[in-house]
């Protein structure tokens, strides 16, 4: 009997049309950090049980005698990102430290920062639902590539080590920056609060 059910844990629990366990892999570091902060914290230290169906996109917990979906990354049906009703994305909005070099020189300021789509941004300006709540990057800057450093115990996570023209995070492309609009991000859920 033990037989029939162990074949069962090596395929994705969706039941999906490529559940097979060709299929199935190791959730990837970079694919675990993209999760929604609840979905990491209910994987905890497991992070060696969780696989992700190359298939669907289902993300899921592997244990002892069950697989427990966790939600979907990067599905055919639900779209690029994370998607769960269980973990949702709400979005985790962090701070960096930066000069800007064409308004108000020498004054330091702190810019909302998110992750997404493998890179961070700075969030230029947002859009805030009436109804929700809920506010939505409206335009960012990328972060990534540009010259930054993390750091720690201090109020921002991450120092930018050049200045940036200000108008880059009003939607003004220029140089090196690459600059987006909510259109792009439209498939993120804004945090329900201002930090």
């Amino acid at each position: 009997m033990a037989s029939s059910i162990r074949p069962r844990l090596h395929e994705c629990p969706t039941k999906c049309s490529g559940r097979d366990q060709s299929r199935q892999a190791p959730l990837h570091v970079n694919e675990f950090a993209r999760l929604s902060a609840s979905a990491r914290a209910a994987i905890g230290d497991a992070t060696h049980s969780v696989y992700r169906c190359n298939y669907c996109g289902c993300v899921y917990l592997r244990l002892s005698d069950s697989n427990n979906p966790l939600g979907h990354l990067d599905g055919d049906i639900d779209g690029p990102g994370w998607h769960s009703k269980q973990y949702p994305c709400l979005m985790e909005v962090f701070k960096t430290y930066l000069f800007f070099s064409d308004h108000d020189q020498g004054s330091p300021y702190l810019i909302d920062t998110i992750w997404h789509r493998d890179s961070w941004w700075l969030v230029g300006s947002w859009l805030q639902s009436n109804a929700t709540g809920e506010r939505t990057p409206e335009r960012l800057v990328r972060l990534s590539g540009l010259a930054y450093q993390e750091v720690q115990g201090q109020s921002y996570r991450f120092l930018l080590n050049n200045s940036i023209p200000k108008a880059v995070l009003d939607g003004k492309e220029q140089g090196e920056y690459v600059v987006a609009v909510y259109p792009v991000l439209a498939q993120i859920r804004g945090p329900k609060s201002t930090h």
